[in-house]
């Protein structure tokens, strides 16, 4: 009896081995069945078949939008170096995470060798297709043993490197340093943007000193522009501008929050985290008026690669081929494999093209209420004798009945946009035409700091009213770029 079962569980081992075999090696039969790799590790056939020009998922992810805008991104890569670099996967997703745009901030690079940074410009060199890339790079910055450095990895064929410095902040030696890491200002010069010359300034604060950090940010941005006369900046990192590192109250009184030159693109409601913590610590903050022209409307937005690059699914399809579970370990779950990466999502915006930027652009913001109130038309007719400053168009449908009419008002900056709302307030809310929440919302979007009219850009405020198939109306504006 003994035997019998000593015998079945042999039977058994060698059925689940065999199952295990045909389930999770048989993307390393299909790729080594050409005859090249035989005898590699299971990494190295790993990262050859990520980097191989058939990876479904990878460089399918390349810029290729470089005909209507530039993409600018940073990137914290949590400690950057030789352990990273020798983890199975993640340089291919480094690499496809840095072919995505055309110039990437990676920062927290602990290396202090210096290989592995060149070992990625390699990387991404050999898998790009669409030009080759350079890296501009800081010393190693930090008052601990524990450095770090600052890189930008840059397409060549579109922007060139004129200039560069750390900013000196003080003795550190005596104490009197303001950063934890010195911030690393890059001068950019393409003729490819709209926007010919400008500034990026890197930064990773402490979070232990991030408000204080933020508003020292304000003293770089004026020592940049003095040092190279030029007023178009981004300020681009992880600030650490979010949760309990930088509270209400390190808000109202930071001069890079209330200084009415800089402009937040990153808003409170953007998870730059990968552990779901639902805080913005990486930002963009733009200053000068041909800088803020260049930035491509809404562009700004954190990149999921977990979600986008399948790092968070069960099985993950290249082509026709399966790899294993995971990229490194069957045992870890879909957050743990991000982490592998980063705990930080990339953070990325648009700068227009010469080409794009010939185009005028116009963008309709509407708010209204997803329930409409119920509206009497006979009270919009009577508004069309009340709105002497605005122009009322009545539209017409084809059988030549009043289908709706639309009170508009030109402008051409925010305070006059401001002004438009309060006057449609003071007209349209008494008669209950439109919601308090309506205008409250409207006014928010033109006041914050990421409102949707920036100084020197022409719209229209208007409301629209329809009256089929049933009465309503709501506030919008129409913006020219």
């Amino acid at each position: 009896m003994q035997v019998i079962l000593t015998t079945c569980k042999l039977m058994l081992c060698l059925f689940c081995f065999h199952i295990f075999s045909f389930k999770y090696l048989d993307a390393a039969k299909v790729y080594t069945s050409h005859g090249k790799d035989h005898g590699l590790t299971w990494k190295k056939q790993q990262d050859r078949f990520l980097f191989s020009k058939r990876d479904a998922y990878g460089l399918q992810h390349q810029n290729t939008n470089t005909e209507f805008s530039l993409k600018l991104a940073a990137f914290n890569v949590r400690i950057f170096g030789a352990r990273k670099m020798a983890t199975a996967g993640v340089p291919a997703i480094l690499v496809k995470i840095i072919l995505r745009y055309d110039v990437i901030l990676i920062q927290e690079i602990r290396d202090s060798s210096g290989r592995q940074i060149k070992k990625l410009l390699e990387l991404v060199n050999k898998a790009s297709t669409r030009g080759q890339y350079r890296i501009s790079i800081s010393r190693r910055l930090g008052r601990s043993s524990s450095k770090e450095q600052y890189a930008f990895f840059y397409r060549k064929d579109v922007l060139s490197v004129n200039d560069s410095y750390v900013y000196d902040d003080g003795d550190e030696s005596l104490g009197i340093d303001t950063f934890a890491r010195e911030p690393y200002i890059v001068r950019f010069q393409s003729s490819f943007t709209d926007i010919k010359d400008f500034i990026l300034v890197a930064i990773h604060t402490s979070p232990i000193n991030a408000p204080q950090e933020i508003d020292e940010l304000a003293n770089v941005y004026d020592d940049v522009v003095t040092k190279f006369n030029i007023p178009d900046v981004i300020i681009l990192g992880d600030l650490n501008a979010a949760c309990s590192y930088f509270s209400d109250m390190d808000r109202k009184k930071n001069r890079l929050m209330t200084n009415k030159r800089f402009h937040w693109l990153i808003t409170d409601c953007v998870d730059t985290s990968v552990t779901g913590s639902h805080c913005a610590y990486d930002r963009f903050v733009v200053a000068g008026n041909s800088m803020l022209k260049a930035i491509m409307e809404s562009s700004a937005r954190s990149f999921k690669f977990d979600e986008i690059l399948g790092l968070n699914k069960t099985v993950v399809e290249y082509n026709r081929f399966r790899i294993m579970k995971s990229m490194w370990s069957q045992r870890l779950s879909p957050p743990e494999r991000a982490l592998k990466v980063s705990d930080h999502y990339p953070i990325e915006v648009h700068l227009y093209s010469r080409k794009t930027a010939l185009i005028t652009k116009t963008v309709e913001f509407t708010f209204r209420t997803r329930t409409p109130q119920t509206i009497d038309k006979k009270v919009i007719f009577r508004l069309k004798k009340n709105f002497g400053n605005f122009n009322v168009t009545t539209i017409y449908n084809d059988r030549g009945s009043i289908h709706g009419v639309t009170f508009s008002r030109n402008v051409a900056d925010r305070k006059e946009a401001l002004k438009a709302i309060l006057d449609i307030k003071s007209k349209a809310y008494p008669a209950k035409v439109v919601s308090l929440e309506e205008i409250l919302l409207a006014e928010a979007k033109i006041k914050g700091e990421w409102g949707i009219i920036k100084d020197g850009y022409s719209g229209g405020v208007k409301m629209v009213c329809e009256i089929y198939p049933s009465p309503t109306c709501w506030i919008a504006f129409v913006a020219q770029y």
